[in-house]
């Protein structure tokens, strides 16, 4: 399908589209090949790679109620009528647009394309999605032939009238009554062995460390601790570790939410003071092996994207990663959450224990680290409820 208009939102209709500000209105062909948003942010267009763009101009939208037909009953010697029923018509839906191209020709393509996703035997969708009300759509066919006069090869600009019908005379919608589905932690882990010895997390975390830096991280039987190098305890250099993708595990869908419980207060001290990291949406090599790409989120000393206090234990920390085309950003407290395009659904772990004029600055503990794939799933499907 080719959605007009084309290319990735631009900051400017990512904000009206995350806003909501005005109704996302989109015409629908009827046999699926074109889609064209005609109102709300995502019709705002790219003016230096994508203009091509159709745009319903102002009061330019009228018909979205349809007429009725009351009938009566009226006596001989009755005064006035008695109502019986009143039946409602077709909808007859009236959009006068501005297709706009980067020169003639483009103009003239994207004119036909509106024309020809349009038919009088089939029918196209006409939705409407608005923040308050969701979303409602009708199905559409050509009603009339455009009465607008074509601006062949003179404008880059073209107004076209779409006179459309929607046969049952309502707006449809999804039913009222949704299904929810529940999903709790994926997995959870609460270091409940023993790795000291072993200088590691275990089999599941596998480590990858930088810097030159000595220590390791391990579990202590309740919850993950960071050892200092015994040998090396006075002007000590950095060490930042990365623990994970967990082993042979994967949420399953990208609505991806990590957290981790603190355990201790984090060491400060200079010139660096440590870090605990949260990790998401890691990206594996063929392997299983980290290939370097994620999603991160640091806690150090009391800094914290989108947090207003420290985090103390036993403050959960929490790691939304949501996917969406906008790429737009939305953040959280007690945490962040980034909306992504479509990314791996691996999590992890991370620690730094900074450089210092004596032992390494030390991370916090952490008591547990839970990842879910979906906190909550709304099930909806091909509903008839009407709305005039």
């Amino acid at each position: 399908m080719t959605h007009y208009p084309q290319g990735t939102l631009t900051p400017h209709a990512a904000y009206y589209h995350l806003k909501g500000r005005h109704p996302l209105v989109t015409l629908w062909s009827y046999d699926g090949a074109n889609s064209f948003s005609v109102l709300g942010g995502k019709a705002i267009p790219d003016k230096f790679t994508a203009p091509e763009c159709v745009m319903v101009k102002k009061n330019g939208l009228k018909g979205l109620i349809a007429p009725w037909d009351t009938i009566d009953q009226k006596g001989a010697s009755q005064d006035g009528v008695t109502f019986v029923d009143a039946l409602q018509g077709p909808t007859e839906v009236e959009i006068k647009l501005l297709v706009r191209g980067r020169d003639p020709q483009h103009c003239r393509k994207l004119c036909r394309l509106i024309i020809a996703s349009i038919d009088k035997k089939r029918t196209s969708e006409l939705s409407f999605i608005d923040l308050d009300t969701g979303r409602w759509w009708s199905d559409v066919r050509w009603f009339k032939a455009p009465p607008d006069v074509s601006n062949i090869g003179e404008s880059c600009t073209q107004e076209l009238t779409l006179v459309l019908r929607a046969d049952n005379g309502f707006w449809r919608t999804y039913p009222e009554t949704d299904s929810f589905a529940f999903s709790y932690e994926d997995t959870t882990e609460t270091f409940n062995y023993d790795t000291e010895a072993d200088g590691d997390l275990g089999e599941n975390w596998p480590l990858c460390c930088t810097e030159e830096g000595g220590g390791f991280i391990y579990a202590d039987g309740s919850q993950a601790r960071w050892k200092d190098d015994p040998d090396d305890w006075l002007i000590t250099d950095t060490r930042e570790v990365v623990a994970g993708p967990y082993k042979d595990f994967q949420t399953a869908t990208n609505n991806q939410v990590v957290s981790m419980v603190i355990g201790s207060f984090q060491e400060w001290s200079l010139p660096e003071g440590a870090a605990n990291d949260l990790w998401a949406r890691m990206g594996r090599n063929p392997d299983g092996s980290w290939d370097g790409n994620g999603i991160r989120m640091r806690i150090e000393n009391n800094i914290l994207t989108s947090s207003a206090v420290p985090p103390f234990s036993p403050f959960a920390n929490r790691l939304h990663c949501n996917p969406s085309p906008s790429g737009a950003l939305d953040r959280r407290h007690p945490g962040i959450s980034l909306r992504t395009p479509e990314a791996p659904s691996a999590e992890a772990l991370g620690a730094a224990a900074m450089s210092e004029y004596g032992p390494q600055a030390t991370t916090q503990t952490l008591r547990s680290n839970e990842t879910n794939g979906d906190t909550i799933d709304s099930a909806r499907g091909d509903g008839s409820n009407h709305r005039w």
